[in-house]
C-alpha cells in the first residue's frame, strides 16, 4: 500500500503540508462535441484554504501540449470562501449538451478534449514559454506527450471525460496521482458540496487477498459506492465492487475483502454518487501483489519547491529518515512506519539554502541512499 507523507525541513522537527492557495479543480475540453454532455469547455478552480481569496487580477490561462502561445481569461473582482468552486466558462464548441450551471466568469479559451496544459496565475499577463513559472500558484497538464505539469501528467480528458481533482481536492504537487477522468461535474460558486465525508480509505495486504476499508459520513438518504481498480494511477478503473446503502449504513465501517487481486501493481480507489449524480473520489492506493525489493527514487533530483521520495519496501516495518547538507550537518531526521509496497514521500525544501543534500534511509535493516540539490 502507499503511504503518502509530507515532511516540512526544519531542524529535527515535522509538520504536515496545509493547502495555502487555490486549486485548478476541473478541466473539460470536449464541450459540444460528438457525445459532449455540455455545450462549452470549462475550468474549475476550488478554495481548499481556511481564508477568502479575491481573484481580481487574476486569469486562467491554456496552451496546446507542447505549444507555447497561450490564451489568457481575466477573471473578475470576485472572491472565492473556503470550500468553494468557481466555474469558469469557455468557448462553446456546438450545439450538442447541456448549458453549464450559471458561470462565474466567462471566457473565449477554445482547450482541447484530450490533452494540453492550464495554469492559474495570479496577473493576467501572458505567460511565455512552454511552461511559464512567473506568478503562476498553480497548473496542471493532461495527456500523454504534454511538457507542462506537476510531478507527472494527469490522464487524458475526451468528449465525455472531463480531469477532475480526486477526494478532498488535496494537491500534492503531482498531476498524475491529484487527477482522474471522469463524468465532468460543473461545479459554480453557489455549489452545494456533496453531502457525504469521507473519514478514511485504506488497503491492507494479507497472504493472498487484498482488504479495502472505508468510512463515511452520510448526510443524503442514499449513497452508491463503487471501488475501482487498475494496473496503473493513469489507466483505466474497473469497478470490482458496487452497492448503494442508506444513510443509516454509513455509520457503519465498510470492509471488501479482493480475494483476486491483479499481478503486481494495483491501484485502488473510491467513487461515491450522491443521491443527485454528484460524484466524489478518494486518492488512489497502491498495493503490490508479488515480491519486491528495498528501493529508493527521488524525483526531481534538481528541486525548487517539492521533490518526492519513493521507497519499495519487502516488508512493513518502521524506517529511520536522515537528510544532512554538504558539511554532515543534519536538517531532518525522523522515523516513519512502512507498508510493504510503495511508499511516497512529500518533502517541502522551501527552508533550504540552494546546494547538495543526502538522503540516508535506513528500512528493515538495509541503508538505501539517494541525494538532491536545491535551486
Amino acid at each position: 500500500m502507499k503511504k503518502i507523507f509530507t515532511l516540512c525541513l526544519l531542524l529535527i522537527s515535522l509538520t504536515p503540508f496545509a493547502q495555502t492557495h487555490l486549486v485548478i479543480s476541473q478541466v473539460y475540453g470536449g464541450g459540444g462535441n460528438t457525445g459532449a454532455p455540455f455545450t462549452n469547455d470549462f475550468i474549475e478552480l476550488y478554495n481548499p484554504t481556511a481564508a477568502a481569496i479575491n481573484v481580481n487580477g487574476y486569469s486562467v490561462q491554456y496552451a496546446a501540449s507542447t505549444g507555447t502561445s497561450w490564451a489568457v481569461t481575466p477573471l473578475p473582482d470576485s472572491t472565492i470562501q473556503p470550500g468553494h468552486y468557481f466555474l469558469i466558462q469557455e468557448v462553446k464548441g456546438g450545439a450538442i449538451g447541456a448549458a453549464l450551471p450559471t458561470p462565474d466568469a466567462t471566457g473565449t479559451i477554445n482547450l482541447s478534449a484530450t490533452k494540453g496544459k492550464v495554469i492559474l496565475v495570479s496577473s493576467t499577463t501572458v505567460g511565455t514559454g512552454s511552461c511559464p513559472t512567473t506568478d503562476v500558484i498553480d497548473k496542471v497538464g493532461f495527456g500523454s506527450g504534454t511538457d507542462c505539469f506537476e510531478t507527472a501528467v494527469a490522464p487524458a480528458g475526451s468528449n465525455t471525460q472531463s480531469i477532475m481533482r480526486n477526494g478532498t481536492n488535496a494537491d500534492t504537487d503531482n498531476n498524475s496521482v491529484d487527477f482522474v477522468a471522469t463524468a465532468p461535474v460543473p461545479r459554480n460558486y453557489a455549489f452545494d458540496p456533496l453531502p457525504i465525508t469521507l473519514s478514511s480509505f485504506s488497503v491492507v495486504k494479507n497472504a493472498n487477498s487484498f482488504s479495502i476499508s472505508w468510512q463515511v459520513t452520510c448526510l443524503s438518504n442514499t449513497v452508491n459506492f463503487q471501488i475501482e481498480r487498475s494496473s496503473s494511477s493513469t489507466g483505466s478503473f474497473s469497478t470490482i465492487y458496487s452497492a448503494t446503502e442508506t444513510k443509516a449504513r454509513c455509520a457503519s465501517a465498510f470492509t471488501l475483502n479482493d480475494a483476486q487481486p491483479l499481478t503486481g501493481k494495483n491501484f485502488y480507489r473510491l467513487k461515491i454518487t450522491d443521491v443527485d449524480g454528484a460524484v466524489s473520489y478518494s486518492k488512489i492506493v497502491l498495493v503490490q501483489n508479488g515480491l519486491t525489493r528495498n528501493a529508493i527514487t527521488m524525483r526531481p533530483t534538481i528541486v525548487i519547491s517539492n521533490a518526492i521520495i519513493q521507497l519499495t519496501a519487502d516488508n512493513e516495518g518502521q524506517t529511520q529518515i536522515t537528510i544532512a547538507d554538504m558539511q554532515g550537518r543534519i536538517v531532518l531526521k525522523t522515523t516513519k512506519n512502512i507498508t510493504a509496497g510503495e511508499n511516497e514521500l512529500t518533502l517541502s525544501t522551501n527552508n533550504l539554502s540552494k546546494g547538495e543534500f543526502f538522503v540516508n534511509v535506513v528500512l528493515n535493516g538495509e541503508s538505501l541512499k539517494t541525494r538532491f540539490i536545491k535551486q
